[in-house]
Formats: C-alpha cells, sequence, structure tokens
C-alpha cells in the first residue's frame, strides 16, 4: 500500500509498503497513527487496491491515531483503502515514518495473523482512482471512528512482542460447529472444556445475542475471553458492523487475538483494557484462578492494565452491550452511563457470577437487587436468563431499534 502525501505546494511524498509484506489491523493502526502525528492539516485520497486479503475478509473501518480513518474492504468492493491523511511534513519525518512501516513487520504463522486479518496488496493511489472492474455490492455506511488509544499504560511495544511469541506448539485447535474454531492449550479450563467438547459455551447467551445483534451495528464485549462469543458476535453485526471485545488478561488477550486471526475475522477490534468507573488508572488483575482463567477479577498480584471507563471511548449505534467482569459489573454500569442513555442497547449482564439467585445469601442477593435498580434508573426492565445472566431491555426499545 502507498500511503501518498501533499504539500501546500502540491510537492508529492509516499511512503509504501513493500509489495506482498504482510501488514496487521494492528501495524496498519500503527503506522497511520504515526502519520497523524508528523503531519499537520488533512486531504483524502483514495487508493485503488488490487488484494490478496483472505475471502473471508470484509469491510471495516479502524481507527489510526484520533482522526484518521482507514478502511480496509474486500477486493471486489471499492474503494478497497480509503485513507484520510495530512499532507506530508519535512524528509526526516517521512524517513521515520517508512522504517517504522519496514522495521517492525508481524510474525505470521502460516496463514493466521495475529491482529486478525492480513494486508498483501500493491497499490497505486491517485486522488480518482478507477474502481476495481465486475460487480459490486453496496458501499456501506462507515461507522463512527474512535480512539482507542492507551492514555496511561503505554506498552504497545511490548504487547506487540507477546502476541508475536504465541506458542501455537503448546495449542491445539478445535472447532464449536456453527460458531468457529479456537486454539485451546488447556482442555480441562472451564469454558475451554466446553470448545473441546464441540459444545458452544452459553448458548442461550448466544441465542439471545443473535436475536438482539443489529446488522451493521457497533457492539461492545466487556470480558471477551478468549473469543468464544466473539466470532459468533463479529458474523452477526455483517461485515459493515463492528465489535469491539474487551479483555485485561495479557495471555487470553493474546488468545482472543489468535482466534480472530483463524477465523477470519476482521470487524472486531480486540482491546486490551479492564473496564469501570473513573478516571483511567493503571490496575492490577488477581492471579488467575486455577481451572477457571476467565474468573479473574481486578485485584493484585496479576497482570497490570489500563482501567477507563466505556463513556471514555464514545461509542455511537451500540446495539447490545454485553458485560461479564466477575463481579465488577456495578462499576462497569457506572463508567458507562453516558453511553448507556445515547444509545440504549440490549444489555447481557453477568450479576454476581458464580451466584444463583434461588441460592445466594442475603447479602449477595442485596448485591444483585442493586445492580437491578441500576439498570432500572437507566429506563431497562430485567430479566434473568440462566444461573447468573440477566438480560436488560429498554423500555423504549421501539425506540433504540430504530436508532441502530
Amino acid at each position: 500500500m502507498t500511503v501518498v502525501a501533499e504539500t501546500p505546494s502540491g510537492t508529492r511524498h509516499s511512503v509504501t509498503v513493500p509489495r506482498h509484506r504482510n501488514v496487521s489491523v494492528g501495524t496498519l493502526d500503527a503506522i497511520i497513527g504515526d502519520v497523524a502525528k508528523a503531519f499537520g492539516a488533512w486531504r483524502r485520497w483514495k487508493c485503488s487496491t488490487r488484494s490478496s486479503v483472505d475471502s473471508t475478509s470484509q469491510e471495516v473501518a479502524f481507527t489510526a491515531g484520533d482522526s484518521v480513518r482507514v478502511a480496509v474492504c474486500r477486493a471486489d468492493t471499492r474503494p478497497s483503502v480509503d485513507v484520510s491523511i495530512p499532507p506530508a511534513a519535512v524528509a526526516s519525518g517521512r524517513r521515520g515514518i517508512a522504517h517504522r512501516m519496514t522495521a517492525h513487520p508481524v510474525q505470521l504463522l502460516d496463514r493466521f495473523i495475529i491482529m486478525g486479518f492480513s494486508l498483501s496488496m500493491t497499490a497505486g493511489c491517485s486522488p480518482n482512482a478507477p474502481p476495481p472492474p465486475g460487480d459490486l455490492p453496496p458501499a456501506c455506511e462507515l461507522l463512527p471512528i474512535i480512539s482507542t488509544s492507551p492514555l496511561v499504560l503505554h506498552d504497545t511495544h511490548e504487547m506487540r512482542d507477546y502476541l508475536n511469541a504465541f506458542p501455537v506448539s503448546a495449542y491445539k485447535e478445535y472447532e464449536v460447529p456453527g460458531a468457529g474454531r479456537f486454539f485451546i492449550d488447556d482442555p480441562e479450563n472451564d469454558i475451554k472444556r466446553e470448545i473441546v467438547a464441540g459444545i458452544q459455551w452459553e448458548a442461550r447467551n448466544v441465542e439471545l445475542l443473535e436475536e438482539h445483534v443489529a446488522p451493521n451495528s457497533v457492539v461492545v464485549e466487556v470480558g471477551a475471553h478468549i473469543g468464544s462469543h466473539t466470532v459468533p458476535i463479529a458474523r452477526m453485526v455483517g461485515r459493515c458492523g463492528r465489535a469491539y471485545a474487551f479483555e485485561p488478561q495479557r495471555k487470553l488477550y493474546r488468545e482472543l487475538h489468535r482466534n480472530l486471526a483463524l477465523n477470519g475475522v476482521t470487524n472486531v477490534v480486540p482491546l486490551r483494557y479492564a473496564i469501570g468507573a473513573g478516571e483511567a488508572r493503571i490496575i492490577e488483575m488477581d492471579q488467575p484462578t486455577p481451572g477457571n482463567e476467565g474468573g479473574t477479577s481486578i485485584g493484585t498480584g496479576g497482570d497490570e492494565a489500563e482501567l477507563r471507563n466505556l463513556d471514555s471511548f464514545g461509542f455511537e449505534r451500540v446495539s447490545v452491550l454485553k458485560i461479564d467482569v466477575e463481579r465488577y459489573e456495578d462499576e462497569v454500569l457506572d463508567g458507562a452511563v453516558d453511553t448507556i442513555r445515547r444509545n440504549r442497547p440490549v444489555i447481557l449482564i453477568e450479576i454476581m457470577g458464580g451466584h444463583r439467585y434461588e441460592t445466594a445469601s442475603p447479602e449477595v442477593r442485596n448485591r444483585i437487587h442493586g445492580t437491578w435498580k441500576r439498570l432500572e434508573a437507566l429506563g431497562y426492565t430485567v430479566a434473568p436468563v440462566r444461573a447468573h445472566d440477566y438480560i436488560a431491555l429498554p423500555n423504549d426499545l421501539d425506540a433504540a431499534l430504530s436508532a441502530n
């Protein structure tokens, strides 16, 4: 791909990703983020691209810096690449960008790429590039672009190395019919045990997601684990939709990345943030629970992560908010009030995980009631689904559906 920029005097500059260089979503995000930092005002260019992207790739849009839009589509859509970039600055700045574009190629494992898809393409950019031939599907209405850059824990390069060091020999691949394929390392570990057996984890929740996820909308998943629900969600939102999947634990986050790639998912943005309330800050997770990695809460002794509130992202067109955060749901809701009021999503939520209401102690029941009241105060009606899972429907559901 060639990124072309133009100075006010009309001089053109370009930086090129070499032909057949595999570039991931995260790498592309970093590249265009560098462009955003190095350059000033903006100019739109459209690039005509012949792409060898896997046939499962769909149209997606990713944040790159605060203002850059990058839409990557299948080869039979138009435009294949649509990049908003600024006029070029000094040559030294361009050299720095070129170095970063070529010095950090993502390491591949056969056809799998850790960030979710690969771009192996050659591109010719011009302000009015011709469209590719053939019948074209309807163009997507691009979803709003949001910034997902870290605010306090700047470990991007460390995490890139960690993601690339995925120990594939320690994993086996298993398929859940109708859901997807997943890399599993410990077949006795709770959720993973179900996947090894070919069983959809929390199948009733997936049915509810099927019912309420609006095509071409945004889904926010807080507590994505290794992607057992994320992969089906990607299919539900469709090629013009997008999901944001939050998983703060390093190991599970890496497995989430790898499983998205394994399934050819390109419309999910995985993010290693803990979600709660208050200002952005660095927290620690508890140490993983043996036999139940997904049951790890915010605490002490585990991975460091940046904690953000959902409102800080400015999500729009959210049809479903899914929350599974090991008894931290009240804090997540407190930090998502504006998002909920603005979008009116259906909320699928685990409340006091590990405790069934029927057998819970009075103290636990009081906490469950407290979460219900939070949701009711936001204009929702809450109903049990199974065990410790609940669904909250906005009282103005018809209006919410038309908005999304």
